[in-house]
């Protein structure tokens, strides 16, 4: 249950459709507010549940929110864990239920109180410890994240997810390489193409294109279909020299123009001005209703060389005047 869909990690904001990631939640700042009440039982239309739900025993309830939960019905998941705690308020498998699903509708501050409830009668809860972690970094209180994770592991040393969990809070933290042997050992162990397009993923922000290719291509490999993974390695091969694979996975996801965007700003990412200029000129050739966003990259583009140019004067005045 609340199995995290995939996430944007993209990297370059002013291209179109380069790489995405795993989904994270928004980022708050301010004075993390206390946990507060649990939210009264949802209002469910007729027949949504089972007709008689308070009469039945507390653990039906949380298997039924469980499984509502898996189907995406949120609100009559909400319905039965709430259930659940009217009748025992202190279980945390309700509560870490409810949280969860709070969690998955945005609600974060409302999720963080049920996961820190459940924490509460159950310190060595792992879902618990997973949600508090999850929802403190959405809310980039990134040091609480990583508290509640490192418990997680120290009770499940083994579990990928957990494992991931506190990868993504490295990378949120800025400490991409504490979260690389944690991607490494989640995609080990599940062989999965999210897990290994997040290692691939945390190379392409260290800026080691070589050792993301490797990874990528795993995920490819393993889920061709997925557009997030191919973008990921057709940027690790377009700053690696391998220019015509990285055009030709572009096009099979984005399309013509848009992949002559992308490599627009991959040769922007490696100074090749003339060459990113070319190319941001092809996509609106190729698609004149593209002209709006390559017209703006080509706008970004002259800014860019422009900031060069300055760079590179400043430092010759300062080499031609010596040591003053």
């Amino acid at each position: 249950m609340g199995k995290d869909r995939v996430r944007p990690r993209g990297a370059f904001a002013w291209a179109l459709a380069l790489p995405l990631l795993l989904a994270a939640g928004c980022a708050t700042g301010g004075k993390q507010a206390p946990a507060g009440p649990l939210p009264p039982r949802p209002p469910l239309a007729e027949g949504a549940v089972h007709p008689r739900s308070a009469d039945l025993p507390v653990d039906v309830l949380v298997e039924s929110g469980r499984a509502s939960a898996a189907q995406g019905n949120y609100g009559v998941a909400e319905f039965y864990f709430s259930t659940a705690l009217a009748k025992e308020p202190g279980m945390e498998p309700a509560l870490s239920g409810l949280g969860e699903v709070l969690r998955v509708q945005g609600r974060t501050d409302e999720a963080r109180g049920a996961f820190a409830r459940a924490a509460e009668v159950a310190p060595d809860s792992v879902p618990a410890r997973i949600g508090l972690g999850r929802v403190h970094r959405a809310q980039s209180r990134h040091d609480e994240s990583l508290r509640h994770l490192r418990r997680a592991v120290e009770l499940s040393p083994e579990d990928p997810v957990i494992l991931e969990e506190l990868a993504l809070t490295y990378e949120a933290a800025g400490q991409e390489a504490f979260a690389e042997p944690l991607f490494r050992l989640a995609a080990e162990k599940t062989d999965s193409a999210r897990a290994w397009n997040n290692l691939g993923f945390n190379y392409l922000r260290q800026k080691r294109y070589a050792d993301a290719v490797a990874p990528l291509e795993r995920a490819v490999a393993l889920d061709g279909s997925d557009p997030v993974a191919r973008n990921n390695l057709a940027l690790a091969y377009g700053m690696t020299g391998r220019e015509d694979r990285a055009l030709s996975l572009f096009e099979g996801t984005v399309g013509k123009a848009a992949a002559q965007n992308n490599m627009g700003y991959l040769y922007t990412l490696q100074g090749r001005w003339a060459d990113a200029e070319a190319a941001f000129n092809r996509a609106m050739e190729i698609n004149p209703a593209y002209y709006v966003r390559a017209k703006e990259n080509l706008d970004r583009l002259g800014q860019l060389i422009v900031e060069q140019a300055r760079e590179n004067l400043e430092a010759l005045q300062k080499e031609g005047g010596g040591g003053r």
